[in-house]
Parts: structure tokens; C-alpha cells; sequence
């Protein structure tokens, strides 16, 4: 989109909302899973505060949706805040999938997208049906190809909900009806959350960074930087970090296993001739 001020191209930051096959997860924990893939490991207080622009709020939604989502092994929580975990089992197979999809697994599921905003223009408890379906039915209205159920395949949402939502959006003026005709009154700019703004989205990690932050490792850019340098590099990095892993129970392993890996890179180092993993 281009202001007209500046005549610059902005970008906003988005949500990306995994396609769910069997309605196995709500929404809300979808777009929480998805948030917290890309931003975490963080508190809930701050993933609240800083990564729904006011759709989820920590005390309404965000609480109940970690629960659920760690009951069926899509999250866990230690010491540095929540995780997102890659779905395994019956839960991936209500994914949808692309078939050549390469990097992270939250970079290989189909999404609808769907931009941030910096505050919601309403304060409801279903904020966040309400700004989806906004931009969903803008989006196939554009396109000429609209229907209720549309909206609730690309959403994994009820029929309901979605009738429900354009009725609430019709009352409060952001949806005109004439006959079975939508027009969508354009919600202001200075709702949505643009890069640069307020935060940006980081850039998506190579596969090495994702699995060393998948063992629990903080700083995984830092550790790639020190196995370069010893030419412990790609896969090779990695099948030395689970080998440790797999050497160190839990309690040895500890609280941050960045430590550990730096330590034995560093031995590596200094012993390269001997080999082994120290």
C-alpha cells in the first residue's frame, strides 16, 4: 500500500492463520500459535501486550488458549516464556500443508493472512472474529468471489460466527448491506500496525537456527557464529548439539543450553586434533 504523503510503499505486519481441516483448534489458539512461532519464546504478559494489537487480551483469551494448546502438545513453558512446538500426530494431520514447503514448520503450513492492527477500532470480546472476517470478506469481495462459507473454510470458523460477526460489523457501521449486496467501509490506516511502527516482524530463521531453538537453545545465531569458526557448520552443528543433548539429562543440561554447546565448541577448539565431543 503506498501513503499518499509520502508517496512511500508501507508494509504491514500481519497475521498469518494456520487453515485448520478439522476445526480441532479455535481461532483464537491458532492465531496465538502462530504469533508465538514467529515472536517466542516469550511471557504471556508480553506476547499480550505487544503481538495482538488488542485482539487477544492476557486476562480474556490468551490464558485459556495457552492451556488448551499445551494439553494437546502445541506449547510448553519454562524458564524463558512459552514455546511454539511443530504439531505431530493426529493435531498436524488438521493442518493443511504445503506440498513443497521448505524452512521452519511454521513457514510450511497454508495460511490465511491477515494485517495486525495497532489497536482494534471496537472493544469486544470477539474482537479478533470480528477484525478477521472484516479483512477476509474484503479480501474475496475484491476478487469478485464471496460467500458466507468461503469465509468460514478460510478461517476454520462456524457459519455462525461468521453471520454473527457480519451482523455485529453492519451495526456498528463498517458493513452497508443493499438487498444480499456487502460494501465494507474502509477502516482507517492509523488502525493497522505497519513495520517500523511500532515493532517488525523478525526474518525467518534458517532451519539450523530453528532446531537449535527447538533444544531449547536462546541464542542460536550465536552459537552458528562460534561453529563456523571450529567448522562445525549446518546439519553438522546441529548433530552436535543433540548428541549433547542427548549426553546431559535435564538437570545437566539446564536452564540455558547455550552455555553447555559454546563451552563445547570452544573445547573443540582447543582440541580439534582429538576429536570427539567434549
Amino acid at each position: 500500500m503506498t501513503d499518499s504523503s509520502t508517496n512511500k510503499i508501507i508494509k504491514y505486519v500481519t497475521l498469518r492463520i494456520p487453515k485448520n481441516l478439522r476445526f480441532t483448534l479455535s481461532l483464537r489458539g491458532r492465531v496465538v500459535l502462530a504469533r508465538l512461532a514467529r515472536v517466542g519464546p516469550m511471557s504471556a504478559k508480553k506476547l499480550a501486550k505487544e503481538h495482538f494489537g488488542g485482539l487477544i487480551r492476557r486476562e480474556r483469551g490468551l490464558a485459556k488458549a495457552l492451556v488448551r494448546l499445551n494439553e494437546i502438545g502445541l506449547v510448553k513453558h519454562d524458564s524463558d516464556g512459552w514455546h511454539a512446538l511443530e504439531p505431530t500426530g493426529e493435531i498436524r494431520a488438521g493442518f493443511r500443508w504445503l506440498k513443497d514447503g521448505k524452512g521452519a514448520w511454521h513457514n510450511r503450513y497454508q495460511y490465511t493472512t491477515i494485517p495486525l492492527p495497532k489497536q482494534p477500532p471496537w472493544p469486544y470480546r470477539n474482537a479478533l472474529e470480528l477484525w478477521c472476517v472484516y479483512w477476509v470478506t474484503k479480501d474475496m469481495l475484491n476478487s469478485g468471489k464471496f460467500s458466507q462459507g468461503m469465509v468460514s473454510r478460510s478461517l476454520g470458523i462456524t457459519k455462525k460466527t461468521v453471520r454473527n460477526a457480519l451482523s455485529t460489523l453492519t451495526r456498528l457501521g463498517h458493513v452497508a448491506r443493499q438487498g444480499n449486496k456487502l460494501t465494507l467501509i474502509k477502516i482507517p490506516t492509523e488502525y493497522l500496525t505497519y513495520e517500523g511502527q511500532d515493532y517488525s516482524e523478525p526474518e525467518d530463521e534458517s532451519p539450523l537456527a530453528t532446531g537449535l531453538r527447538d533444544l531449547g537453545i536462546r541464542d542460536p545465531e550465536r552459537i552458528i557464529e562460534n561453529g563456523a569458526a571450529t567448522g562445525l557448520y549446518g546439519i553438522d552443528l546441529l548433530s552436535f548439539a543433540k548428541k549433547l543433548h542427548k549426553r546431559h539429562d535435564a538437570g545437566k543440561w539446564g536452564d540455558d543450553p547455550s552455555k553447555l554447546v559454546l563451552k563445547a565448541i570452544r573445547n573443540r577448539m582447543d582440541h580439534r586434533a582429538r576429536g570427539g565431543i567434549r
